[in-house]
């Protein structure tokens, strides 16, 4: 039970903000090792009004029922997959979230990933681990696809997207969008059918909604040109992943650069998608700088702050504006 009417769920989060906080409020941090399970958080936080989260906690019903005094969450994240947004509007909840700030470093990832799967960099590593750099390749041997000069559609087009587009520019790459809007000059606005048939790269940057979920399956995998790579940088469940597996196996796309699974952690070797030689994947580290994610803990520790000095908070999600 908390003794603090403000609780942080992690013993470690990067920059001063959290100490910053301690500062100037009562605040209990977690010291367990590691992340708290569902009944360890409740526990945890009975009593406290406000609580600092990250993105893998779970803001739902079981939580608020035992914490009936919580009335304010700041999750250091921009996705906020657990948050049951009926049960924290039946409680009187409110709760942000951090978009913005990790723009440029899943824009930057974004690049990376189309890059390592085009160039098939798993390949190449997979040889250079197991002794085979002293082989001499062929001059047509384990070739890639070129990024610059390609054409990149966009499937979502907020932050993050219009942060990719910015970096397209620099590869001399033509840019479609697939969104809701607003649109702009950068890239040229278009149906998802005809993004996934005219690009050579498909860059998947979407939150996660029921409208999202699985927006890309097998009919849309069978729309792509058999040169183009898929990525993901958004949420793993807006990909069919077997779907996926079965498009990579099958070699109706050339690759996939992926940091979002549908299910997370993946096994660190018994997945198909580990198993695959033309899927580059990382482990959801598109926000892992030290700018990055510093700024989402401090954004979160402000939107608390204002949270409780009864303030209107800058991102509060949009599920619950009026």
């Amino acid at each position: 039970m908390s003794t603090a009417p403000v609780v942080v769920t992690r013993p470690s989060l990067p920059g001063r903000a959290v100490a910053d906080l301690a500062a100037r409020r009562d605040v209990r941090i977690w010291s367990g090792e590691g992340a708290p399970s569902a009944d360890e958080l409740a526990d945890f936080a009975g009593g406290a009004v406000a609580m600092l989260a990250v993105a893998k906690d779970v803001i739902g019903e079981e939580l608020l029922r035992r914490c009936p005094s919580l009335r304010a969450v700041a999750i250091a994240s921009n996705g906020y997959d657990l948050v049951d947004v009926d049960a924290v509007r039946r409680h009187g909840v409110r709760v942000t979230h951090t978009p913005a700030v990790l723009s440029d470093a899943v824009a930057d990832h974004a690049m990376f990933l189309m890059t390592g799967a085009r160039r098939r960099a798993a390949e190449h590593m997979a040889l250079f681990r197991s002794g085979g750099w002293d082989h001499h390749l062929a001059l047509d041997e384990l070739l890639g696809l070129d990024v610059h000069g390609s054409t990149m559609g966009l499937v979502g087009y907020g932050q993050v997207g219009k942060a990719i587009a910015r970096r397209a520019d620099g590869y001399d790459m033509d840019v479609v969008e697939y969104s809701r809007g607003p649109h702009d000059e950068r890239a040229r606005a278009v149906e998802l059918d005809e993004l996934l048939e005219i690009s050579d790269i498909v860059v998947v940057c979407l939150p996660l909604f029921d409208s999202t979920r699985h927006i890309i399956g097998a009919e849309q995998l069978r729309r792509m040109k058999p040169t183009a790579t898929l990525v993901n940088v958004g949420r793993g469940p807006t990909i069919d992943e077997a779907a996926l597996v079965t498009a990579l196996a099958e070699r109706w796309i050339h690759s996939a650069g992926l940091d979002v699974f549908d299910r997370e952690p993946i096994a660190a070797t018994d997945h198909p998608l580990q198993r695959l030689p033309n899927a580059f994947i990382t482990p959801h580290m598109a926000s892992a700088t030290e700018s990055a994610r510093a700024s989402m803990v401090a954004l979160a520790a402000a939107d608390l702050d204002a949270m409780l000095d009864g303030r209107e908070p800058r991102h509060l999600l949009t599920e619950l504006r009026t």
